[in-house]
C-alpha cells in the first residue's frame, strides 16, 4: 500500500491536532529552566536526600510493631519491686511516740503523778531534703530509705542512756515521697500518684492516669529514674510482660503520641494532607 504526499500530509495534520488535546500536568522542566532569570538549583539528577524506595507490603507494615530499641527491663528490671514494708521518703510526715517504763525518766518527770500511759508524743515532722528529722535528746536521725521499725530502733539506741527503758513507736502519717509523676497524652493529663504498699508497675500508673487518649500503636512511653532514661513502644509493654517493670519513688513516666507516617510522591489529587505532588499519610490499623 502506497501513500501519496498529500495523504501523508493529512495524516500528519490529524496526528498533530490530536496532540493538542492530550492532558498536561504542567510546564516541562526544560521550559521552566529556559524561562528563569537566574538558576540557583543543583543538578536535578543529583541525590538531594538519602532515601530508599520500599514496597508497602504486609511484611513492611509488621515492622511497625517493632519500633524503638529501648527496654525498661534492661534499664530498670533489677531495681524497684514490691516492698516488704513502708519505707520513709523525703516529704513524708511521721509521728513519734516515746514510752518509758516508769515516771521519773527523761520524758516523764516524777512529779507528773500517775498517768494512764507512760509515753509522750513528739509533734509530727516532715522529712526534709537531707532525709533526716530531729528528736529531742537524740539529735538528728536519718530516716529516708528506712522503715518505721528501723527508725524506732535507732531512736531507742540514742535514748538508752537517758530515758528509762525507752520504747519508740514511729508511724507514717503521710507518705508523699513514694510517688510517681505521670505526664503526657492520657485521659486525665498530668498527675502524681502514690505507690501502693505492694508495689505497682508502669501499666498500673498509666491506668491510674486515665489510660491512653490515642491508639496504642501510636504511643510511646519514656520512663526516667534519676539519670537513667529509656523509651518503649506501648504495644511492647502489652506483648512482653518483662517490660512492664515495677516503678520506684521519684520515677517520671512520659506518655506521648508519635504517628507512623509515609510520604507519597506523584499526582495525588487534592487532599488536606497533600501539598502539590507530595503527601504525608498516617498508617492506619483496622
Amino acid at each position: 500500500m502506497k501513500l501519496s504526499v498529500g495523504s501523508l500530509s493529512i495524516v500528519s495534520a490529524v496526528f498533530l491536532a490530536g496532540c493538542s488535546h492530550l492532558p498536561l500536568d504542567g510546564p516541562a522542566h526544560r521550559d521552566i529552566s529556559w524561562g528563569a532569570a537566574a538558576t540557583l538549583t543543583v543538578d536535578r539528577h543529583a541525590i538531594g536526600y538519602d532515601y530508599a524506595l520500599v514496597d508497602i507490603s504486609p511484611g513492611v507494615l509488621d515492622l511497625l510493631d517493632h519500633v524503638g530499641t529501648g527496654s525498661f527491663h534492661r534499664h530498670f528490671g533489677l531495681r524497684g519491686g514490691p516492698r516488704s514494708g513502708a519505707v520513709v521518703g523525703i516529704g513524708d510526715v511521721i509521728s513519734i511516740a516515746v514510752f518509758e517504763s516508769a515516771a521519773g525518766g527523761l520524758f516523764l518527770p516524777a512529779e507528773s503523778g500517775p498517768r494512764p500511759a507512760n509515753y509522750v508524743t513528739i509533734p509530727n515532722q516532715s522529712v526534709g531534703r537531707a532525709g533526716a528529722i530531729t528528736v529531742p535528746y537524740a539529735g538528728q536521725v536519718r530516716v529516708a530509705g528506712r522503715t518505721p521499725q528501723e527508725i524506732g530502733r535507732e531512736i531507742e539506741r540514742k535514748l538508752a542512756d537517758r530515758a528509762i527503758e525507752p520504747q519508740v513507736v514511729v508511724s507514717l502519717i503521710e507518705q508523699n515521697g513514694a510517688s510517681v509523676s505521670v505526664i503526657g497524652d492520657m485521659g486525665n493529663g498530668a498527675n502524681r500518684f502514690k505507690i501502693a504498699g505492694e508495689g505497682e508497675r508502669v501499666l498500673d500508673m498509666i491506668s491510674r492516669a486515665g489510660g491512653l487518649r490515642f491508639p496504642g500503636y501510636e504511643m510511646f512511653v519514656t520512663m526516667q529514674r534519676g539519670s537513667h532514661r529509656s523509651t518503649v513502644h506501648f504495644p511492647r509493654l502489652i506483648m512482653d510482660p518483662s517490660e512492664n517493670v515495677y516503678v520506684s519513688p521519684g520515677d517520671t513516666i512520659y506518655v506521648y503520641r508519635e504517628q507512623q507516617k509515609f510520604v507519597a510522591i506523584g499526582a495525588l489529587g487534592t487532599s488536606q494532607q497533600t501539598s502539590g505532588l507530595t503527601g504525608q499519610f498516617a498508617f492506619e490499623q483496622e
